[in-house]
């Protein structure tokens, strides 16, 4: 039979290990449940804070833009007065702190633009005297021409941004190209300007230099190993936040887009090919889609967000996050649980055994102060210091000792009793036996004086008679 001395702990320790076994399988698996979401989250929030950033940027752009082409077309500033145009493109920099480049071709191919790089003003200018090149002027702080710099072979009717304003005859953001005069990738947003007629007179274009965007996605904290990066629909990239050049030159001289699917990046060449994968080409790819794929054994969650505008423009925004990152996180976490565990479950099954023993030591008491009381040696030390308890082991105690004293008590008294009785019986034995013995000596003197008595007739018959002598 078994003794509930060892059943209590065995139950109470395979109850406190199959709980905080499973608290900590909960805790691992909704802890890995709660990373993936996470990553997802941060995905998701990065894209948004992508997107946002560039449509105010471009927004901005497009404004400052669409601004000057109103002045041109309602001749507020007569297009053809390079000095006048100058003048009001040089302000307009001035005022809006603008790191960017303003300008405006005609049909001629005249050209004005003034633009600002690295804290620096300068003035571009082509006309009829000039060409076919462009005269390059550093300004000073009242917009004057201060320092003639070499001089740039330069057509305006043929560049991207021209062409896509007069082919549209509407504001349109231009294909992307490398700028003529710093061989910098770059966006164009150009409005066309009309005449009094209506017919295309040229141009307005302000520039929006790509590695700007660069920039901003390598200052998001996305994750440890964790990457940014935005594509056409052709699928060349048009920023990332990686180091790699958004275009190389050939072998010829020739300066080439990197396509994503070729980059010398393997987390940006294996997304735009699991893209490919999964949506055919980047022309397929809805507004938001999240997806993840293999990557030499590790988990790559993909966010891909479209960029749309009415005014030509389709970029799809990709943020990709390695699972890794996030594992490392569930792999200390889980560390820390399992640490947390193991000293829980030590810590409950002491407890639990100190409460086992506190309960089980006056259980072991009562158990042999009832064998004691069985075996009729049962005295109030038995159950000392437990009859003053004002629980449920006290009340059993006083219980047990009433019970001990009313069993002690009735055996005294049949002890007494049988005491008594023996005593009693002794005696009777005793009387019995005296009277048995009087009955004997009683017998005996009668058979003394009958024997007296026999022997003296016997004598009187032999004597001689005397008296027939």
């Amino acid at each position: 039979m078994a003794s509930i001395r060892h059943i209590i702990p065995v139950v109470l320790i395979v109850q406190l290990t199959t709980a905080v076994g499973l608290t900590g399988w909960l805790s691992f698996a909704n802890g890995e449940k709660a990373v993936n979401k996470l990553a997802q989250q941060l995905s998701q929030d990065a894209s948004e804070r992508i997107e946002q950033h560039i449509n105010n940027y471009l927004e901005k752009s497009a404004l400052i833009n669409d601004s000057t082409a109103y002045v041109l077309n309602k001749n507020i500033v007569n297009p053809d007065d390079q000095l006048a145009l100058q003048k009001h493109l040089w302000e307009k920099i001035e005022e809006l702190k603008l790191e960017s480049h303003i300008y405006y071709g005609n049909e001629r191919g005249d050209f004005v633009g003034v633009d600002r790089y690295q804290g620096e003003t300068f003035l571009r200018v082509r006309n009829e005297a000039s060409a076919p090149n462009r005269l390059v002027f550093k300004l000073n702080q009242k917009g004057e021409r201060a320092t003639t710099l070499e001089p740039q072979n330069y057509d305006t009717v043929s560049r991207p941004w021209y062409v896509a304003a007069k082919q549209q005859g509407k504001p349109i953001w231009s294909p992307i190209f490398i700028s003529a005069d710093r061989s910098l990738l770059t966006i164009s947003r150009a409005t066309p300007v009309f005449s009094n007629t209506g017919t295309f007179r040229g141009a307005v274009g302000i520039n929006v230099t790509l590695s700007q965007i660069s920039e901003f996605l390598k200052q998001q904290k996305i994750s440890k190993s964790g990457e940014a990066f935005i594509v056409e629909l052709s699928g060349d990239v048009v920023a990332s936040s990686t180091d790699e050049p958004p275009f190389i030159t050939t072998k010829d001289g020739k300066q080439e887009r990197v396509s994503s699917v070729k980059s010398s990046d393997m987390l940006i060449q294996s997304t735009a090919q699991s893209i490919i994968e999964k949506f055919k080409d980047f022309q397929q790819v809805g507004e938001n889609q999240l997806f993840k794929f293999d990557l030499k054994g590790s988990r790559q969650l993909v966010n891909v967000t479209k960029l749309h505008s009415k005014d030509g423009l389709d970029w799809l925004i990709v943020v990709v996050i390695p699972e890794s990152d996030f594992m490392e996180e569930i792999a200390a976490s889980n560390r820390n649980t399992i640490v947390i565990i193991i000293a829980t479950l030590v810590f409950s099954i002491a407890i639990g055994l100190l409460m086992a023993r506190w309960l089980l030591n006056p259980m072991d008491r009562l158990n042999k102060a009832a064998k004691a009381i069985e075996d009729q040696e049962f005295t109030d030390e038995h159950l000392a210091g437990l009859v003053d308890r004002n629980d449920e082991i006290g009340q059993m105690a006083r219980v047990f000792q009433r019970m001990g004293n009313v069993v002690f008590a009735r055996e005294k008294g049949m002890k007494d009793q049988m005491s008594k009785l023996r005593q009693e019986s002794d005696k009777a034995k005793k009387a019995a036996m005296a009277a048995k013995m009087g009955q004997t000596n009683d017998l005996q003197n009668l058979l003394t004086k009958a024997r007296s008595v026999r022997d003296g007739t016997s004598t009187a018959g032999n004597r001689p008679n005397n008296s027939g002598r």
